[in-house]
């Protein structure tokens, strides 16, 4: 079978990288934005004929070069993305179980992974199930990852799985990362076993992951990570989440602490707020009932001032009436 010479055209530039880079004024590198293989991608992620599956599916079959095979997979895929048509996801999904090379494995999950819909929860989804044990990291982690975008009970079960007896801190990580996406309050109880880790990012994405998938019963857990644990900050996200004018006192502890010295670093709980705020804008809720909280404005902005960031006093300026 011929393949279509606009088909051979496109996979041909998708792969071609003779452009990527471009030499700047003082003699270094950087990269293109308007290389040849970007506009390429552009292009494929728009197909949406359904006639070219049969010429790709031999183009696969066939080919012996590898990196022209993965830019095949990804046009399919992207041909599934707008069409719909399950035919093309599920010869996809059984190449996972032929196709020997990491990187064209991590190709194709990372081209499902970063579709626009997720799979629908009827489709065969046990060839990544299986690569998520893979022994090349490349292909494991990106199998655990893919995961997110499925809507397949196994999936989940599959997850705690991993992170009931997985060791590798990274695979913990990402399998914790997927459960905060597509998790239940069925995955918290292995989540939590995870929250005092040694590894910082596994505790920090197993705790962000009960944050997603909790509800107001879990704020005693917040609380003890809050006062007692290493993730304050997300202690504190959970503490005024789910918390009311009982943990007032305790949120006031927090910000006494964040300026008993100099922080070494800004830590950002959302797009604009740090800790500091993110607790004083809670607080406000509860100036009328709590005069320490008017005791605790007038420490920041006065004594405390040196020791916060100028986007903090920039905040607490812009609010003083909400303290008054």
């Amino acid at each position: 079978m011929t393949i279509d010479p606009y088909l051979a055209d496109l996979i041909d530039r998708m792969a071609d990288r003779s452009d990527s880079m471009i030499d700047m004024p003082d003699g270094t590198k950087q990269s293109n934005s308007h290389a040849k293989f970007y506009d390429a991608y552009i292009e494929a992620k728009a197909l949406n004929n359904t006639a070219y599956f049969e010429q790709l599916k031999h183009f696969i079959e066939k080919t012996k070069k590898e990196d022209l095979k993965q830019k095949a997979y990804a046009i399919l895929i992207s041909i599934y993305a707008n069409t719909g048509e399950e035919s093309i996801i599920n010869y996809v999904l059984d190449r996972l179980a032929v196709e020997q090379k990491e990187w064209t494995l991590h190709t194709i999950l990372f081209e499902i992974e970063h579709m626009k819909n997720p799979l629908p929860s009827h489709i065969f989804i046990d060839n990544i199930l299986h690569l998520t044990t893979h022994k090349k990291h490349i292909v494991r982690d990106n199998a655990i990852t893919c995961l997110k975008n499925t809507n397949n009970t196994k999936a989940e079960e599959k997850l705690i799985e991993i992170i009931s007896h997985a060791t590798d801190p990274f695979q913990l990580t990402y399998a914790n990362g997927t459960l905060a996406k597509i998790g239940t309050r069925k995955s918290i109880p292995y989540l939590q076993k995870l929250t005092n880790h040694k590894q910082q990012n596994v505790a920090a994405s197993a705790l962000g992951a009960i944050l997603k998938l909790s509800d107001s019963s879990y704020l005693p857990l917040f609380i003890e990570h809050l006062e007692n644990g290493k993730l304050k900050y997300l202690g504190l996200e959970g503490v005024i989440r789910y918390g009311d004018k009982d943990v007032v006192p305790i949120i006031e502890k927090r910000v006494k602490e964040l300026v008993s010295k100099k922080r070494a670093m800004q830590l950002y709980l959302s797009k604009d707020e740090t800790e500091l705020t993110f607790a004083m804008r809670f607080l406000t809720n509860y100036v009328a009932e709590f005069n320490s909280i008017k005791n605790l404005y007038q420490l920041l902005i006065t004594k405390k001032a040196a020791l916060l960031w100028n986007n903090e006093i920039q905040w607490l300026n812009d609010n003083k009436k909400s303290f008054e």
